[in-house]
């Protein structure tokens, strides 16, 4: 368990400080730091962090379907 947790935030503090240039987005985060994960859980600290710094985003209904204009039963009636 300590192994796990020294080897996460030294995964973490890597990512922090690996580059000048700081990922764009969670691919790019992924991308620029797996390759310094030696393990399955370094790897994971990796996909961790990343996914933290980058969370997904929620779209709302109107954002993916558009904005609905809604009817009553007797207008969908009439327009038959």
């Amino acid at each position: 368990m300590s192994r796990t947790i020294i080897l996460f935030v030294a995964t973490s503090g890597l990512l922090l400080s690996s580059c000048s240039t700081e990922p764009k987005s969670y691919e790019e985060c992924i991308e620029k730091n797996i390759d310094k994960a030696h393990s399955d859980v370094a790897a994971k600290a990796v996909i961790h962090v990343c996914g933290r710094r980058f969370p997904k985003k929620t779209y709302s209904d109107e954002e993916v379907f558009g904005q609905q204009k809604y009817i009553s039963e007797e207008e969908f009636m009439r327009s038959k």
